[in-house]
């Protein structure tokens, strides 16, 4: 947590941390003129712990954010995700809508539920790496949403992918 103003939380990509797609880039120490800037490892990243066990990741991940929030006592946060991070952001737009004031999903928008993508996560292998366990990978389908839950959505949201982003 760094800066004065505006509560503003950064969630990472699968296989980063806050400090890979944040901090080093200097999003963080640019959005920390003006705002709250909250950067945070997700469960199974960076310095967070690692579980293992299946149930641990998914909506659980969406659950850590919304905790985070009471924790530092912040009612609304702008809320900025990448790739995983917007998974989890766009999930989180659904699940607790009243908890974002804001929203910016960058290289990954819509998971869409029942969707090949959505069914393809419980396939792909793990890193053996020791660092992400392979729990995260296969339970990100379920951070899929339904089309009428996007649409439900009434916050401003700023959806951010390249020309040639697959």
């Amino acid at each position: 947590v760094t800066g004065k103003g505006a509560p503003v939380i950064l969630i990472h990509g699968l296989y980063s941390s806050a400090e890979m797609n944040w901090q080093l880039p200097g999003t963080v120490a640019a959005l920390a003129r003006h705002d709250e800037v909250i950067a945070l490892d997700n469960r199974g990243h960076g310095r967070s712990d690692k579980p293992t066990a299946t149930g641990q990741y998914g909506v659980a991940m969406v659950e850590d954010i919304v905790r985070l929030m009471d924790h530092l006592q912040i009612k609304q946060a702008d809320v900025v995700g990448y790739s995983m991070g917007g998974m989890i952001t766009m999930k989180l737009l659904t699940l607790h809508p009243e908890r974002v004031r804001s929203a910016v999903l960058g290289g990954m928008g819509w998971l869409a539920t029942g969707s090949p993508l959505a069914r393809s996560w419980e396939r792909l292998p793990g890193r053996d790496d020791g660092r992400t366990p392979a729990a995260c990978v296969h339970e990100l389908g379920n951070l899929a949403v339904t089309a009428a839950a996007v649409q439900a959505v009434r916050v401003p949201v700023t959806v951010i992918v390249g020309d040639r982003d697959p």
